[in-house]
């Protein structure tokens, strides 16, 4: 879809490629509250950790004209093995506005921090 190596899938359909797990299901309405009555696509991904994949998924997406802002989520995956607590983890979230220069220099820099939801606006 976006040529990276790593699968990403729809968390509202049940396909070939659905690989939802309980916290994805629980992350849904998030989501889904950000977009409110906007157009837009949930895209998940369990394998999607090089930071070089994240870059390149993110560039395409937010060089497409029609895009205006993207979310990105980013769990640290040692508590959730480890049988963290769900609702834990969902409490845990914080929220972050950030412009795409601003979120690609994270990128670079290997800052960015687990648990934040990036808004990442093109400007």
């Amino acid at each position: 879809m976006y040529d990276i190596p790593v699968k990403i899938f729809d968390p509202l359909v049940k396909d070939e490629d659905y690989d939802a797990c309980d916290l994805c299901l629980k992350l849904i309405p998030r989501f889904q509250a950000k977009l409110g009555s906007n157009e837009g696509l949930l895209r998940f991904s369990h394998k999607l950790k090089r930071l070089e994949d994240i870059e390149r998924f993110f560039l395409k997406i937010l060089t497409d004209p029609e895009v205006k802002k993207a979310y990105f989520l980013m769990l640290d995956h040692n508590s959730y093995l480890l049988g963290m607590n769900i609702s834990k983890i969902l409490k845990n979230i914080k929220e972050k506005q950030i412009n795409a220069e601003g979120f690609f220099d994270l990128i670079q820099n290997e800052k960015l921090v687990f648990n934040i939801i990036y808004e990442i606006r093109k400007y």
